[in-house]
């Protein structure tokens, strides 16, 4: 095998968009709790996330002309969050109600600490509009949850009596909404020709943030919910049913729209 034929060669499972969006989340889980894995490796410090992050921003614009939070995808990335969010409204619900109430009761008798957890959590700001089903104002509350629950946090309320299952399962709605960042159409086959070049940065990529993943999970041994964030299968797991919850909706829609439009078919006149 000759290198021209290695270097084309992808050392990852699953399609570019799928394993970069993957290596996306794993490196935001990593940016969350940065103080704490720079402190058990020093070369982890600031900036070395924040620049990881930046250079796989830039392989979805570079490589497969797929923009990412902000610019010309802005416009479009809220209607394929709002679908999602009709699939997971109710489950996400009952996660965050049993969250919040036991939070409160758990910390009533330290109410600034209770405010300021509540506060940080996104509770405060959007969980009434979230009750009311304020779509908009649910993933505003998972992003706010899953941004300001620091690992001592995390292990604060836990200690507290409620289950690291519940936390896991609020922070797991918020990477299915960090999924949809990702344009549905990304999912299918590029229309940008994938170079050998682009497929080695893929790789180096890849193997960088397998290497921060292992080493962030041993760290963290003892919490599974943490760990999960750093576990590349099983992000890359919900980012497939992100896509199939996006197929089926926008399927739903169309058959919906041509059936409306044969009914709306005005009849022909003779003559």
């Amino acid at each position: 095998m000759t290198t021209a034929q290695r270097t084309r060669s992808r050392i990852y499972q699953g399609k570019d968009v799928d394993m970069l969006a993957a290596c996306s989340t794993i490196i935001d889980n990593a940016l969350a709790n940065q103080d704490f894995l720079a402190s058990k490796r020093v070369i982890w410090a600031p900036p070395f996330f924040e620049t990881l992050k930046k250079r796989i921003d830039g392989d979805f614009r570079k490589y497969l002309g797929v923009g990412t939070k902000a610019g010309k995808t802005g416009k479009t990335a809220q209607p394929r969050i709002t679908k999602v969010i009709v699939t997971i409204q109710a489950q996400a619900m009952i996660n965050l109600a049993e969250a919040k109430v036991q939070i409160e009761e758990d910390f009533k008798f330290d109410r600034e600490r209770r405010d300021f957890i509540l506060k940080e959590l996104g509770f405060i700001t959007y969980y009434k509009r979230a009750r009311a089903k304020d779509q908009k104002a649910l993933a505003q509350l998972l992003y706010r949850f899953k941004s300001g629950l620091t690992l001592d946090m995390q292990n604060e309320i836990i200690r507290k009596g409620t289950s690291a299952d519940t936390i896991a399962r609020i922070v797991a709605y918020a990477d299915l909404l960090a999924a949809t960042d990702v344009p549905r159409d990304a999912f299918g086959s590029s229309k940008k020709a994938i170079t050998d070049e682009a497929i080695m940065e893929f790789n180096e990529v890849y193997n960088e943030v397998i290497s921060i993943a292992k080493i962030a999970h041993t760290f963290f041994k003892g919490n599974t919910a943490i760990q999960d964030g750093f576990s590349y299968n099983n992000i890359r797991g919900k980012l497939n049913i992100a896509a199939k919850v996006k197929s089926k909706v926008d399927a739903g829609a169309k058959t919906k729209q041509a059936t409306g439009k044969k009914r709306g078919r005005k009849p022909k006149i003779a003559g």
